[in-house]
This record gives structure tokens, sequence and C-alpha cells, in this order.
């Protein structure tokens, strides 16, 4: 189970940051939580770290790894697991939700960055 949320999850992700703005939203979300919604509507908290890692819960589920930015995409690698790539988007902070496609599957998810941890 905890596989299956961090796979569904890591698609989901992918939209944060951007190739002109990556560190505007990355300083965004090192000190706050990017809230992701699935369309079944699971949640999961992602907590990045200036030191290229992450971890994220869902529920009793927890994980994390590293992440890396670069050529117009995010890349995130679960610990024990394989990197994941996908797309960014721009210059978004505290505050702001936008609605995405999971890279993984196709469905939509909605993103947001929340303040504080």
């Amino acid at each position: 189970m905890k596989k299956l949320i961090c796979a569904a999850a890591l698609g989901a992700v992918m939209t944060i940051g951007g190739a002109a703005y990556a560190n505007d939203t990355m300083d965004a979300a090192y000190s706050n939580t990017i809230v992701v919604t699935t369309a079944d509507g699971t949640v999961l908290n992602y907590y990045f770290n200036a030191d290229s890692t992450y971890t994220f819960t869902a529920g009793e589920a927890e994980g994390g790894g590293t992440f890396t930015l670069g050529d117009g995409q995010i890349c995130l690698t679960p610990t024990g697991g394989e990197e994941a790539c996908g797309p960014l988007t721009d210059g978004q902070g505290v505050g702001d939700t936008w609605d995405a496609t999971s890279v993984l599957d196709g469905s939509d998810i909605t993103l947001s960055i929340t303040a504080g941890r």
C-alpha cells in the first residue's frame, strides 16, 4: 500500500517548480507543505528540503527520497525506488492552488502550497 501511494503521488507532485522560477517555487516549498489531492480524494503532504531530499505522508503511510531539478523538469527518486520525472510549472507560492495531470496515469490532481509544515 505504501508503495502504491508513493507511486501515485510521485506522478502528482511532478508539476511543482518551474524552469525560470524553480528557485522561487522550491524556496516556498522548503519551509512549507506541498499538498497533493488525487482524483479519488487521497491527500498527500510533501515536504521538500534544500538538501535535495523530500518526505511525504499519506494517512499512516510515509516515505521519502531525493529530488533533482533541471531541463524543465523535477525528478523524484524514492528510497529504494526508481527515478520518475515530470514537467515543471512556473512560480507557485504559499497559498497557490492549481490543477494538474498525473504523469503516471493521466488522472486529474490538485496541488497547493500551504504555510508551514
